[in-house]
């Protein structure tokens, strides 16, 4: 799992990645290489991408010129799929992409249970 985990994450800055069966079936005498390319990633991903943009376009429907910035959280946001996505449904709104966008969501968790705590 941890290794399918660094090949996704891989993916996101090369085109393409792969794992070694004899690395987990000792059984094997011969090295049985798996490469998965950035394409065939996202196209395994595109049914979960699909539900986002559709999400989006009724969540925004009219409101893409109004919206000025777009801020990329969570780990999917590093997959250039989902960088180009959102650029081309808000071209004119600014991409704010962090360097640790994982940690933008244990932030904004934060802040809520602060929120939750302090204001009921």
């Amino acid at each position: 799992m941890l290794k399918c985990q660094d090949i996704k994450h891989s993916l996101s800055a090369r085109n393409d990645d792969g794992i070694n069966v004899d690395d987990y079936d000792t059984s094997k005498d011969e090295v049985l290489p798996i490469k998965i390319t950035r394409e065939q990633f996202e196209e395994m991903s595109m049914d979960l991408i699909n539900v986002i943009e559709i999400l989006l376009k009724y969540a925004t429907d009219g409101m893409q010129d109004k919206i000025e910035k777009v801020l990329h959280v969570g780990g999917s946001s590093r997959m250039p799929l989902i960088k180009s996505m959102l650029e081309t449904m808000f071209p004119n709104a600014e991409q704010c992409c962090e360097k640790h966008p994982e940690e933008v969501v244990a932030v904004g968790a934060a802040y809520y249970s602060y929120h939750l705590a302090y204001n009921q």
